[in-house]
């Protein structure tokens, strides 16, 4: 059982706990500086496709006449130029691929801009489409309708 000393206050001591050990906190060796520590983990956090992803997005950007690092301005350039060629998940991505370089580059990141997002939301709502998406059906409703097992009308159908 473990007991408060009553006499803490009096003898102007922290409250310690009876039956406690002498534990030291400290690690056993001298911590690691940061510039010495591997980046295992870190590279470990973003997979190998993404990084590659990232890499081809910020040459798109540069190469499409923008520069790092970029201004609000520059970023709003490049959405208005993009908008109708490029899917707007597309874009979205892109512009996570320029944040990530901004963060890491201890730079501003003209990306959170409200004008920045509200921009890519009015593409988005403009140039989003639906061709390609699949067609969902509800099986249960119908097998309700046509009156038969729910399989039975997709017997021809193939995947």
């Amino acid at each position: 059982m473990i007991t408060i000393e009553p006499n803490y206050l009096e003898n102007e001591k922290n409250l310690s706990l009876r039956n406690e050990m002498d534990i030291s906190l400290a690690p056993s060796r001298e911590l690691i500086s940061t510039p010495e520590l591997p980046n295992t983990y870190y590279h470990a956090a973003t997979s190998h496709n993404t990084r590659k992803a990232y890499q081809a997005d910020i040459r798109h950007f540069e190469r499409s006449s923008g520069s790092l690092p970029a201004k609000t301005d520059d970023i709003l350039r490049y959405l208005h130029t993009f908008a109708a060629q490029l899917n707007p998940r597309t874009l979205s991505r892109r512009l996570t691929a320029i944040k990530h370089w901004h963060t890491y580059q201890d730079f501003d990141d003209p990306t959170n801009s409200p004008l920045v997002r509200k921009t890519l939301q009015g593409i988005s709502n403009t140039h989003g489409n639906t061709e390609g998406k699949g067609i969902t059906f509800i099986i249960g409703r119908t097998a309700s309708v046509s009156g038969a097992s729910p399989f039975t009308e997709f017997a021809h159908c193939r995947t």
